[in-house]
């Protein structure tokens, strides 16, 4: 399974109690993050709820239980941002993730590795045939985060009986 995170804005709300759990500090706006999970070949698992924005994608991955859904000794690959060896290694899954940057260059033995994760870029394009749908782009209210969890589940299940599945070509 390739896993990744994307996030949705809404509007701002006046309970200041509430605003750091959706503001994330790296962003400018309030924001809520969900979690997909696709298969090798592109077709879209796993769709998690809309979490707040300021989780980190380590929490919600942890929280969203999309770990147990990987047979043990199976490959999970995600970018640089997830860091949960433990929790794969007490499943026993192996997960695949680009080597993090030690210097100012990546050596040929890193490089090599990273592009052979490449194919974790068909989880960013799963990702934007779902959020083509205008409504995804819209700024929610916060009390409706229950419909967007709604509505992005189901836009995600559209686009796998829709369109083709995303992924490596066969050759004939």
């Amino acid at each position: 399974m390739i896993i990744d995170c994307t996030e949705f804005k809404f509007q701002h709300v006046s309970n200041l109690d509430l605003n750091p759990l959706i503001f994330p500090n790296c962003k400018n706006t309030i924001t809520g993050k969900a979690l997909i999970g696709i298969a090798p070949r592109g077709m879209g698992l796993f769709f998690s709820d809309i979490y707040p924005g300021s989780i980190s994608d380590n929490c919600i991955t942890e929280t969203s239980g999309v770990v147990w859904w990987i047979q043990p000794e199976h490959e999970l690959m995600a970018d640089r941002g997830f860091a949960f060896q433990d929790l794969c290694a007490l499943k026993g899954i192996y997960l695949n993730r680009p080597a993090q940057k030690l210097s100012d260059q990546l050596t040929q033995a890193e490089v090599a590795s990273n592009f052979d994760i490449a194919s974790r870029i068909h989880v960013e394009r799963f990702i934007g045939r779902v959020t083509e749908w205008s409504i995804l782009n819209a700024v929610w209210p916060v009390q409706r985060t229950d419909l967007l969890s709604s509505t992005w589940e189901a836009l995600c299940h559209i686009v796998n009986l829709t369109m083709p599945p995303i992924g490596p070509r066969e050759n004939k």
